[in-house]
């Protein structure tokens, strides 16, 4: 009797195990279908890489207006460190003696005589404004990176090698032109024409002009007199054999 009674509990333990497994697999089976459910409702996330590269931000090069486009040309030039690292690629405003050689070579040929602008000029005229740009970018920064107590960078032992090397360079320029030095600055690195600065230094005179645009006559300022360009024109040419001798040596042309 006792023997069978133990029989009838093991069958009933067994019964409930059965009945507890099946139970399980029914939850299992609905978790299962909730799940595959909230994945159809919301996308798959994403991995923390492909989350991280979403979110950065994509750096667009923005191409000049067309306004300043239609006054000088630009060109898509590599963007340096002091150091000399590259950061990107922008858009750099041609400097204006490079179109200025361009027209000096066309009349030189159609005149049959050696251009006043050559390849030695252009190249000292370069190699100018490269060093005085990179001279000039420190010499920024310098003045509003200042430390507590007066102190700042801007000391030479502070500067990188790459600005007191543009530094000299800038001196070794300047180091011939004598009374030319504004002349040549405003030329070649303020992108200044002969009539702007003619009408800086003499004066200038307002002249009715028509534009076509609007249609009718607006005035605009011109020098006071004709030669006063052609007199900043011949400082500047003097100032550029000034600048390609100092240079000679330094610069290569090819």
């Amino acid at each position: 009797m006792d023997m069978m009674q133990q029989f009838d509990r093991c069958a009933d333990a067994v019964e409930r195990l059965a009945r507890l497994a099946e139970r399980a697999e029914r939850e299992a089976d609905r978790v299962a279908q909730l799940i595959a459910a909230d994945r159809v409702a919301r996308p798959a996330r994403k991995s923390k890489a492909g989350r991280k590269a979403r979110a950065a931000p994509r750096v667009e090069i923005v191409a000049p207006t067309p306004e300043a486009a239609a006054q000088a040309p630009y060109v898509l030039q590599p963007v340096h460190t002091e150091q000399g690292q590259l950061l990107g690629r922008a858009w750099r405003r041609q400097p204006w003696f490079e179109s200025l050689a361009k027209r000096e070579a066309g009349e030189a040929e159609r005149a049959g005589r050696v251009p006043l602008i050559g390849g030695d000029e252009l190249a000292a005229l370069r190699f100018y404004r490269n060093a005085f740009e990179m001279a000039e970018r420190s010499a920024m920064k310098s003045s509003l990176d200042i430390l507590p107590g007066g102190a700042g960078p801007g000391q030479a032992r502070d500067l990188p090698p790459a600005v007191l090397t543009a530094r000299a360079d800038v001196a070794l320029c300047e180091s011939l032109m004598g009374e030319w030095r504004p002349t040549m600055r405003a030329v070649a690195i303020e992108d200044r024409t002969y009539a702007a600065v003619a009408m800086a230094r003499f004066g200038s005179r307002n002249q009715d002009w028509y534009d076509g645009a609007r249609g009718a006559f607006v005035a605009k300022p011109v020098p006071r007199s004709n030669r006063h360009p052609q007199i900043i024109r011949a400082e500047f040419l003097a100032g550029l054999q000034a600048l390609a001798e100092a240079v000679r040596g330094r610069v290569r042309t090819g």
